[in-house]
């Protein structure tokens, strides 16, 4: 398959990450779709490509200038540098993400009152890896969002 490489300065300028899907998938010259195909995508990105990377057909490789920020679903993923960093939602969404808090009025309005959570964990990729294994580097305080590398 061809490779797509995303290295614009910054990919998701203006954007919410939290209701972000960038949707990439196989297509021949012609634009149309490949069940079956496969693509490489290279995130060279100088700042955060931020939201969903729905990819189910792609190798994607990352790069250690700027990151992903949010949920990558992908064939397979692989890292040519070290101290990669794969970053949650709320790195790019500036408490600018919803949390759920239930269909009852009731809780929607107490849920306002409470002060906004802020981020406390950073995710570092410490080898590459095909499996997608992450090791967090620092003192885990919490644990919301979390951030899933789903590989097929």
């Amino acid at each position: 398959g061809e490779t797509f490489d995303v290295s614009t300065r910054n990919p998701s300028a203006g954007l919410n990450a939290c209701n972000t899907i960038y949707n990439f998938y196989a297509v021949n010259k012609e634009g149309v779709y490949i069940p079956e195909g496969k693509f490489t995508l290279k995130r060279s990105s100088h700042e955060s490509l931020s939201g969903m990377v729905l990819a189910p057909q792609a190798h994607i490789i990352d790069t250690s200038s700027g990151s992903f920020s949010g949920q990558i679903i992908a064939n397979s993923y692989e890292s040519n540098d070290n101290n990669v960093q794969i970053k949650d939602y709320l790195f790019s969404g500036n408490e600018k993400c919803q949390t759920f808090v239930g269909c009852n009025a009731a809780a929607a309005a107490a849920a306002q009152t409470k002060p906004a959570k802020k981020l406390i964990r950073r995710q570092v990729i410490s080898k590459t890896t095909n499996e997608g294994t992450a090791e967090t580097k620092g003192k885990v305080t919490e644990i919301l969002p979390r951030i899933y590398i789903i590989l097929n």
